[in-house]
């Protein structure tokens, strides 16, 4: 590991206090107070809680040795807190915009190192986007963009990598894959980068359980307000989709459908909805066929998988 003052300063701490407290623990140990055993508990989760709090402070700041700014074009408020989150953790500053004329103004007043860049987005598409992004760019620092995608097949990535994009990196976001972007784009003074490849994610994967849990306190890391706030976040989300997709419907307008339910099939991913997720894709390959009968009843399926996801969401941040 390459040497980090900040890092050698917070494991000085760590070992000075550690000491303390171990000092302190002796002198519980030793009879020295009228509380006996529950004193002596009490001091060993104490000291225990410390060194995990300093043990914490020290991978804290060997994060924020990254210091680059991050920006996030998508339009989805799930998908946009998911990848915030991760790239927070990671110790990067994170700008948010909702589209790509959003992203154009963004980057003429900011410094940006690193872009993601959602592909389907109302106003201005991630392709579009990156294309004038090139073009203003004219022989200045070509900034990295990574293209965001529920749909890493073979012609979305070709399409991407013709827009001027550096890499492709499916959805729903993962903490690896994501990483792997940062080191390979941004990556930390001194770290070993080698050559690495976003690869799509594979098809046909089972989607055994109403909702991935292991997904959900991935994302929660085990904050209890951010847990409800991801919940309260999917579920307006969902339900705006719903309203979009019947809306569409009425009007005959399947491109905003298609949008729709593209939206509903990366938000319920990113949160671990996985059987939503599932009807997510079928009733987004109903809507490229035009398949109005097949919309109608898949859009029944995913509103009853959606409460049960919700239910199910809900009763695991219930106090």
């Amino acid at each position: 590991m390459p040497f980090s003052p900040g890092r050698r300063i917070l494991e000085q701490r760590e070992s000075w206090l550690w000491k303390r407290a171990s000092g302190i623990l002796e002198l519980l140990a030793g009879g020295r107070t009228a509380s006996g055993d529950d004193t002596l508990a009490h001091a060993l989760e104490f000291t225990q809680r410390l060194r995990a709090t300093v043990t914490r402070d020290v991978n804290a700041e060997e994060n924020r040795r990254r210091g680059c700014t991050v920006l996030i074009v998508e339009d989805e408020p799930t998908n946009q807190r998911v990848a915030q989150l991760h790239l927070e953790q990671s110790g990067c500053d994170v700008i948010l915009c909702n589209n790509g004329s959003e992203a154009l103004a963004a980057l003429d007043t900011r410094h940006v190192d690193l872009v993601f860049m959602d592909v389907q987005m109302p106003v201005m598409d991630g392709l579009e986007a990156t294309r004038r992004i090139r073009e203003r760019e004219a022989g200045r620092r070509r900034i990295p963009i990574v293209a965001l995608t529920a749909n890493a097949m073979r012609q979305q990535v070709e399409d991407c990598m013709a827009s001027g994009m550096d890499d492709v990196m499916p959805k729903p976001i993962d903490a690896e894959r994501l990483n792997a972007v940062l080191d390979r784009y941004v990556p930390r003074a001194g770290a070993h980068v080698g050559p690495h490849r976003v690869l799509p994610v594979p098809e046909g994967t089972e989607m055994p359980s109403e909702i991935s849990l292991e997904r959900f306190h991935e994302l929660a890391s085990g904050d209890a307000v951010l847990a409800r706030g991801l919940v309260a976040t999917f579920a307006e989300s969902a339900r705006r989709v719903f309203a979009d997709v019947e809306s569409g419907l009425d009007r005959g307008d399947l491109a905003q459908v298609r949008r729709a339910v593209h939206t509903l099939k990366g938000a319920s991913a990113n949160i671990g909805a996985t059987r939503l997720q599932a009807v997510a894709v079928a009733l987004e390959d109903a809507a490229h066929k035009v398949d109005i009968a097949a919309i109608h009843s898949l859009l029944e399926v995913a509103r009853r998988r959606f409460d049960a996801a919700r239910a199910l969401f809900e009763a695991e941040i219930a106090p």
